[in-house]
């Protein structure tokens, strides 16, 4: 049975600094903003409530044979002094070491709090440097660190408060010490039963606890819980830590291109692992996995979101255009559920499915509303055929590319179609200087732009609208050394580029008439535009959907 107590904040403080209390591997890092740290010291002051502080005592044995599998609150103290593990507090816990010190350090990132109290009014004021605010303000962490009341004098006669009766002064800071002494903190100590030869069952526990206190309250992310549940099963039985694979996984996503944090990445994986994308619904069979398992599918879960990057390469699709970082994670689980896991090769036919439910799916915004309802939609309707990722264009309201969606200001959705238009018919950089251009669909992410064929200075000195510079029929991708040299007036440098060869116009859907190229014909020039690139959307898609 748990054991509840409640101990003065002088007490945690103590323990704290000893470093008594320490927090396992699964748990996430010190997240709190200094305006939430803030927020948090008023409470204690004004004596309110701050929760409750679960933790579970560990054993002398479990510390010196697996110091590895847990971390101190903070980097100043050492795991093998610890007495506590953590299981819901961690970032109160942090937050109360920032508050009396001013600093921490955590995962070797310093974090500062420059927190000031006025004892006149009573208020807290975070400072946006180190530089104290004028009047009569005192530094908390230097009033918290003063070990006695004569202490806390000597802090008072450090700032002029000429304006403010002394007496005032003193008793607001003699207070603001006090409470964080005496302040009372419930603990309670949850038991948990470590056997060294079988700590999986230990661990087990912890997880179950952690994910069961932060599904209620103020809730963690998603990838937390389901990070905190596995990592704490694949350590205790044994095998590589899950987060340290899955935090590699991220980083070499990054590298390909695909900037994502760990929500996409984690939907990907439990709908691959459990065939859902809830938490909820996934928990029951995320259960049933052994360790070996859940490192198993998240090797699938990283081929099978590499596989997915490759193909969008091959057919021109950027990471960074995509409307949503979720829109890889569906077809990562088509390719896996219909290839990766039978072992038989992407045919052609998917992979043009692949680009056409990618480009409507940007056009429809999906993901960028109901989420999770959208997500899961997606999923039923692939095991409902197969994994055939055509199925999915019933669940779109845009099924085909019209001259309205090409008639606004451009977005990512269309510098998405863009690129997939300019990988098939291979248009190519406007590099007049070299013999041999690059394509666009090979020029790296971080050297392609986006170029307004007549210049913005152009338009504006020409008196246009400001909506109309950005126009989808105003733009083209090169790369950024071509852009920098084309500033002129376009009837000037365009008709460079038809001398050098026509091919760099025409591929990039730019009209040849040199009427148009006119700054007085210019939305007659983006209505042409518009005709061309919607006539090529209709050849590539008729072909596909057709």
């Amino acid at each position: 049975m748990p054991s509840s107590t409640v101990v003065p904040l002088s007490e945690l403080y103590k323990g704290l600094k000893e470093g008594q209390y320490v927090v396992p591997d699964i748990q996430r890092e010190f997240v709190w903003d200094n305006s939430q740290v803030r927020e948090f010291a008023e409470s204690i002051r004004k004596r309110l409530p701050i929760g409750v502080l679960y933790v579970c005592e560990m054993s002398q044995d479990l510390i010196e044979n697996y110091s590895d599998l847990f971390k101190p609150i903070t980097d100043d103290s050492e795991v093998r002094r610890g007495k506590y593990i953590v299981i819901d507090g961690r970032q109160r816990l942090t937050s109360l070491l920032l508050i009396k010190y001013g600093r921490v350090k955590v995962a070797n990132k310093e974090r500062r709090l420059e927190l000031y109290f006025n004892a006149y009014d009573k208020s807290f004021q975070l400072a946006r440097s180190k530089k104290r605010p004028a009047g009569c303000w005192f530094k908390v962490s230097e009033v918290l660190q003063a070990d006695s009341v004569d202490g806390v004098m000597n802090v008072v006669d450090s700032v002029d408060c000429s304006n403010v009766n002394r007496n005032v002064v003193i008793e607001s800071l003699l207070d603001l010490w006090n409470v964080f002494r005496i302040y009372q903190v419930p603990i309670v100590n949850v038991a948990v039963e470590w056997d060294v030869d079988d700590l999986i069952k230990g661990f087990e526990r912890l997880s179950e606890m952690f994910v069961i206190l932060n599904s209620k309250g103020t809730k963690v992310k998603l990838q937390d819980l389901v990070l905190a549940l596995i990592t704490g099963k694949t350590i205790a039985g044994g095998v590589e830590s899950f987060r340290k694979t899955f935090h590699n996984l991220i980083t070499e996503l990054i590298e390909r291109g695909y900037d994502v944090d760990s929500p996409p990445v984690i939907r990907a994986y439990l709908a691959i692992s459990t065939g859902k994308v809830k938490f909820k619904e996934a928990s029951q069979e995320l259960n049933k996995l052994s360790p070996l398992q859940y490192l198993d599918y998240l090797e699938d879960t990283k081929e099978s979101l590499l596989k997915c990057l490759e193909l969008m390469k091959e057919f021109g699709i950027r990471p960074g255009f995509l409307e949503s970082v979720y829109l890889p994670v569906i077809p990562a689980v088509a390719i896996y559920k219909r290839y990766i896991a039978s072992k038989k090769p992407i045919d052609e036919r998917f992979k043009m499915d692949l680009v056409t439910w990618l480009v409507y799916a940007s056009f429809d915004k999906r993901y960028t509303g109901r989420l999770e309802s959208d997500l899961s939609e997606d999923i039923s309707t692939l095991s409902e055929s197969s994994y055939d990722i055509s199925a999915l264009l019933k669940n779109l309201r845009i099924r085909s590319i019209t001259e309205e969606d090409l008639t606004s200001e451009y977005e990512n959705r269309h510098l998405t179609l863009l690129s997939v238009l300019y990988a098939q018919n291979k248009a190519k950089d406007w590099d007049v200087e070299s013999t041999n251009p690059k394509k666009i669909v090979d020029i790296p992410d971080n050297e392609i732009s986006v170029h307004h064929i007549f210049p913005k200075v152009v338009l504006k000195k020409s008196g246009y609208d400001e909506e109309l510079w950005n126009d989808v029929g105003n733009i083209t991708l090169i790369s950024k050394t071509a852009n920098e040299k084309f500033k002129e007036e376009p009837l000037s440098y365009l008709k460079k580029l038809k001398e050098a060869d026509p091919a760099f116009l025409e591929l990039h859907f730019v009209p040849t008439d040199e009427n148009l190229w006119r700054i007085e014909n210019y939305e007659e020039f983006l209505k042409r535009r518009r005709q061309l690139i919607l006539q090529a959307c209709k050849t590539l898609f008729t072909t596909t959907t057709g």
